[in-house]
């Protein structure tokens, strides 16, 4: 199994990253927020309309200026977070979900 890191200003989907990743690879993403951990499988399960946009297919990335909830079950180390409700602070505007403009 093979993990990839990078750091991002915000959460932050990188096709040349992932997409070249076995189904079972795993990568990590370090932001001011926190770190988040999923597999190439994982990304797909849960955003599986972020490889569809215009920006992650031809910008080669698609960034989120807040973490959606559907992120925080990846979220695997926030240290960035002063004692505040991750589910209160993060997640607040879901825009990864099905009403995604293209």
């Amino acid at each position: 199994m093979k993990v990839v890191e990078y750091e991002f200003s915000r959460l932050c989907f990188k096709a040349d990253v992932i997409e070249p990743l076995g189904e079972n690879d795993t990568f990590i993403v370090h932001t001011p927020e926190g770190s988040f951990r999923m597999t190439k499988s994982d990304f797909y399960r849960v955003f599986p309309n972020v490889p569809k946009t215009k920006s992650y297919q031809e910008g080669r990335l698609y960034s989120c200026k807040y973490p959606p909830k559907r992120a925080l079950q990846f979220l695997i180390d926030s240290t960035c977070i002063s004692g505040a409700n991750e589910k209160e602070q993060y997640g607040k505007n879901d825009l990864i979900g099905e009403e995604i403009r293209e």
